[in-house]
């Protein structure tokens, strides 16, 4: 039986997921919540995380090998998180064992938001063990993904048959030209945000990863960080098949303006989303 752990020390917040082993003198990276910074151990939350591992894999494709290993720095994917959810989050994410029913009932008033935050970057033995712990309780009542489908990753705000992902494309300015978010479930299908840089423009494309026939509408959008004002294309109705399965806008937008508009990159970071429904 595992016993329960004790609450987090705020003011040593480390202890609470890495002890007292000097795990923390090892740690490759840090994530930075305000005033407070947490390390952590990218192959650890790689293991985890699909979104970390697909991060940190272009992180790395992206580095000069001829410079040494640096500390990689992370702030973005957490910053709408409290800093109590991100350390549970932490905790479950490093000793998977404790992960119980006694556990989430000592985290039940973050609860909902270390599911969220384990939503956003897909660390499905979290999500499992959380939706095997409430199904058909309480939490369904809170801005969660519905316990009954967490194994699909779907929002609970979206009706059936609609979905939407937010793409946290992280060190903008290092990338190279194309990228891909990492794979996600939406509306029934699965798929990835493809960018591509192009000259002076930005293309934004849906890519269909399910080889299959299909009609569905579509909207791609450049969210404002700062004012929380989105940039989007008209909404596109397409068909996905074997031979065409990528459908998008170049130019979606001038790097320029991207550049230039207070809040389309923030902390070297941009956020695209997409929002599907399927066509009836």
């Amino acid at each position: 039986m595992v016993p329960p752990f004790k609450k987090p020390r705020l003011d040593e917040p480390q202890l609470f997921y890495l002890g007292t082993s000097g795990l923390d003198e090892l740690a490759d990276g840090r994530i930075k919540h305000g005033e407070v910074v947490l390390p952590f151990h990218s192959q650890v939350l790689a293991t985890q995380s699909s979104v970390l591992r697909d991060l940190f894999r272009s992180l790395r494709t992206t580095k000069d090998p001829a410079v040494g290993a640096e500390m990689i720095e992370l702030e973005t994917p957490f910053k709408d998180f409290a800093l109590e959810e991100v350390i549970f989050f932490l905790r479950f994410v490093y000793h998977t064992i404790d992960a119980t029913a006694a556990n989430f009932e000592l985290a039940a008033a973050h609860a909902p938001g270390v599911i969220r935050l384990a939503h956003s970057l897909d660390v499905s033995g979290l999500l499992m063990a959380a939706a095997d712990e409430y199904v058909g309780s309480e939490m369904t009542d809170f801005d969660v993904p519905a316990a009954s489908l967490l194994a699909h990753w779907r929002a609970a705000d979206l009706q059936p048959g609609d979905g939407e992902y937010t793409y946290i494309l992280t060190e903008f300015s290092k990338q190279q030209s194309p990228m891909l978010s990492p794979e996600f479930e939406a509306a029934g299908y699965t798929w990835r945000l493809q960018v591509e840089l192009d000259d002076d423009k930005l293309g934004l494309y849906l890519k269909a990863v399910t080889a299959t026939s299909f009609q569905i509408s579509y909207t791609l959008e450049l969210l404002n960080q700062l004012s929380g004002k989105v940039c989007s294309k008209p909404t596109s109705r397409r068909t996905f098949k074997s031979d065409i399965l990528t459908w998008g806008h170049n130019p979606f937008i001038d790097l320029n303006v991207l550049r230039s508009t207070p809040g389309y990159i923030v902390d070297d970071t941009v956020k695209l989303r997409v929002r599907i429904s399927v066509d009836d």
